[in-house]
């Protein structure tokens, strides 16, 4: 869906760990550390989470059983599928650059589909993992673009 051109159709943080997030109109993204105020961001590899629509949607089949299912909520969700997000590619997202760093989410102990039903959802494949390349304001609607490079 990337040639239709992806958009940001929600955006969330969680100022306290383990708390509610608050879901947002816009957020500025701070290079090497992700959502201003997110008790999550931080250096590393992993400084904004995204999701696709398309994959939420589906993963909805699995709330039941699944953990992650009712806990993993991503900064910053886009329309259509988050798997065209591709590893190691930059992004421009609203006014920041991004750099897709992982492209899976690992599965919790004890979720019921791995344990009683032997598998795992949708989640783990959907999930993208990102740092902030460079600082700026994501607001709700703005596009997501490969770079060329």
């Amino acid at each position: 869906m990337i040639g239709n051109m992806q958009k940001v159709s929600a955006i969330h943080i969680k100022p306290v760990k383990k708390q509610a997030a608050e879901k947002k109109r816009s957020v500025l993204l701070l290079k090497d550390f992700g959502p201003q105020k997110d008790a999550y961001g931080g250096p590393g590899d992993r400084q904004i989470t995204l999701l696709g629509q398309k994959d939420m949607e589906e993963l909805k089949k699995d709330r039941e059983k699944g953990i992650c299912i009712n806990r993993f909520i991503p900064n910053i969700t886009i329309t259509g599928s988050s798997k065209n997000l591709i590893k190691g590619r930059k992004y421009t997202l609203g006014e920041t650059e991004i750099q897709i760093s992982s492209v899976s989410k690992k599965c919790h102990e004890g979720c019921l589909l791995k344990e009683e039903e032997n598998r795992i959802c949708l989640l783990p494949l959907a999930a993208r993992f990102a740092s902030v390349l460079k600082s700026g304001t994501v607001t709700i609607d703005d596009s997501i673009v490969p770079v060329n490079s």
